[in-house]
């Protein structure tokens, strides 16, 4: 039996409630999924203003404070992370379904009703 150290080895490492950003600061997890989920290349900076909420004062978000937050430049609101990080993977988990519904219209089409996935 392999002891216990070795055995840890197979697990993805822990990851903590605050990861190492630039230049030493502490970046919050959450902040850094929402960067990455604002960057995530199926997904413009409109499509982000269109589908976030609007602020307490009934404005929709600019662009521009999009693209700042995407950059880093400007750090992203504790409850914007929670919501932008939700709707990423609700626009994902949509254009996944969408994909996977085309392949199946190819399958259909291309194979008939029997075909099988091996």
């Amino acid at each position: 039996m392999k002891p216990a150290s070795a055995r840890q080895e197979n697990f993805p490492r822990r990851i903590s409630a605050q990861e190492e950003g630039p230049k030493g600061a502490k970046t919050p997890l959450a902040e850094e999924v929402a960067r990455q989920a604002l960057n995530y290349a199926g997904i413009t900076t409109e499509m982000w203003a269109a589908e976030l909420a609007p602020n307490k004062f009934g404005e929709f978000l600019e662009p521009r404070t999009i693209q700042k937050w995407r950059s880093g430049e400007v750090k992203i609101p504790e409850e914007r992370c929670i919501e932008i990080n939700f709707k990423a993977k609700e626009i994902i988990s949509r254009q996944v379904q969408a994909i996977d519904s085309l392949i199946n219209l190819w399958i259909l089409q291309t194979y008939g009703p029997r075909a099988r996935a091996s």
